[in-house]
This record gives C-alpha cells, sequence and structure tokens, in this order.
C-alpha cells in the first residue's frame, strides 16, 4: 500500500411504463461527492486507489488478485477511512470493453475477486460502480483519449496520474487513480449514495 421469459405484448407494455417513470440519473457534480471512493482498475493485477474527495488520494497501488486476504485488507482500510470521516464508501471497478474471450473471462474473475472481498467486509451491492474506460478517459484526459489504444494512453495516465499524486506511479496504479478522481464528480457514483448524501 501507497500513502497519499420472452416478454408478450402486455410485459413490453409494462416495460415501457417503468422505464419512463425510473428516476432520471443526477447529472454530474462540480463539486467532489460526499463519500470516499475504492476505484479499481481491474485486472489480475489490479491498481487501487482510495479518494476522499477533492483529490485528497489516501493511498494506492497494486493488488493480486489471487490474495484474497490483501484484496480484504485494502476494502477494510478504506471503509475505516470512511467510517471515521462518517461518509459511504464506494466501490467502482472498471469494466472490461473488448478483446479476446480469454481476456475478458480474466477481467470478470479479478471483478469477481473484489466483490468477494468486498461482500466479505459486509459491504452493500448498491456501493458498486461499474465503469467503462471510455467513460472516465473521457472526463479526465480528454474526449481524444476516450476510445484510444491502450498501449497509445498508458503514457499520458501515467503522466497525468503522477502530477495529481506528486509522485511517480506505476503499472495500473494510474488508471486506478484516474477513475478515482472521476468517481467523485460522476452521476453513477451520485446515483449509488445514499438519498441525503446526493446533491440535488
Amino acid at each position: 500500500m501507497r500513502a497519499i421469459q420472452k416478454p408478450g405484448y402486455a410485459g413490453s407494455a409494462h416495460r415501457t411504463r417503468a422505464r419512463r417513470t425510473k428516476r432520471p440519473l443526477p447529472a454530474a457534480s462540480a463539486v467532489p461527492h460526499k463519500c470516499v471512493v475504492l476505484a479499481v482498475d481491474t485486472a489480475e493485477l489490479s491498481g487501487w486507489c482510495v479518494n476522499a474527495g477533492h483529490d485528497e488520494f489516501l493511498a494506492f497501488g497494486e493488488a493480486d488478485t489471487l490474495d484474497g486476504r490483501a484484496l480484504r485488507y485494502i476494502v477494510r482500510w478504506a471503509a475505516s477511512h470512511a467510517e471515521r470521516r462518517g461518509l459511504p464508501l464506494v466501490l467502482v471497478l472498471e469494466s472490461p470493453w473488448g478483446g479476446p474471450a480469454w481476456v475478458l473471462i480474466g477481467l470478470g474473475a479479478a471483478r469477481e475477486r473484489w466483490m468477494s472481498a468486498w461482500r466479505d467486509e459486509g459491504k452493500a451491492r448498491c456501493r458498486v460502480v461499474m465503469v467503462q474506460p471510455s467513460e472516465w478517459r473521457a472526463r479526465v484526459l480528454g474526449s481524444q483519449w476516450a476510445k484510444a489504444k491502450r498501449e497509445v494512453v498508458r503514457p499520458h495516465e501515467q503522466a497525468v496520474a503522477a502530477a495529481m499524486v506528486g509522485q511517480p506511479v506505476r503499472g495500473d496504479e494510474a488508471p486506478a487513480i484516474l477513475i478515482a478522481r472521476w468517481s467523485m464528480r460522476c452521476a453513477k457514483v451520485a446515483r449509488a449514495l445514499p438519498a441525503a448524501r446526493r446533491k440535488t
């Protein structure tokens, strides 16, 4: 750890009405959400970062997802800081978005290991948010980087992340730091917060 059934006609109509009455997604916020975020660049060796808002990066690092004890420790550590501040904790996981089947299967398994650690620590599924790389890249790095190939965008990610935390970062720490920054203002995280914490 480094500090700092196929629907019939009636069913389809019912679903359409339900969609129309669904609560709209809150807009992105200019002010950081009142929560602590544990952001993860999901892979077998996952980058992770804990952000408490206003770019207060409490800790970041890389974790082997085959080490369940390490993942539970990171979740517990983040939860302890959230509790001390009287804030909810949200887990933000990067979702796989493409590539060979074996890559998607591996990323899915890594994501499930983080989810298992989250559940083992008694955390609720409603406090978990999934994000595609293009979503956070467009907001944090700029739209021109949203769908860039990983090998092209990686040096830029590392430079931006290092400037944010004031020290060099390695491997998948950089995207985790950038996901943590995106998380503190995005609509998806706002929706995962208790109603009293949402900005209206």
